[in-house]
């Protein structure tokens, strides 16, 4: 399967992620394109399994600091109308468009979109014109469901 991370996609009302930075918790090892939270302390780590909030997706690799603050992390802002692509690991059908689905980080590190993911995290509201209804692990577009933004 080809390597997509998950990124920002103009949304319809022409709406784009705002690209930010922040102090990185310590011990992180995410990859590009990792949902990231923001943390009681302040700084920005991987979401868990089935985040319930992400406040971002990060625009890079994590730098493994065993100092949280000893490095900052840029992320796309997560926000309410911003789309992003993302790869959903499933057959894609008519029926998808509009329906939510969730974030799961696979064996690889990399996190994708999925049908048969608890969480419903994200709506998806379209599909990457490389792809059309029946393909297989398309590129799609979706939204952060408002429920599971995190407010900054």
């Amino acid at each position: 399967m080809p390597y997509q991370q998950i990124g920002p996609q103009r949304s319809a009302a022409g709406i784009m992620p705002i690209v930010s930075e922040g102090a990185e918790a310590a011990s992180q090892t995410f990859k590009a394109g990792a949902p990231l939270i923001r943390n009681a302390a302040g700084f920005w780590e991987e979401c868990g399994v089935a985040p319930a909030l992400v406040g971002g997706f990060a625009v890079n690799d994590a730098h493994n600091n065993a100092v949280a603050g000893g490095a900052t992390i840029q992320y796309h802002m997560v926000r309410a109308g911003v789309e992003f692509d993302g790869q959903l690991l499933a057959t894609l059908t008519q029926t998808m468009l509009g329906e939510e689905v969730g974030l799961v980080k696979g064996g690889d590190g990399i996190w994708y979109l999925s049908a048969a993911d608890v969480g419903d995290q994200c709506l998806v509201t379209g599909y990457n014109s490389r792809y059309k209804i029946g393909s297989v692990n398309p590129v799609v577009e979706f939204q952060v469901a408002s429920a599971n933004i995190q407010e900054l």
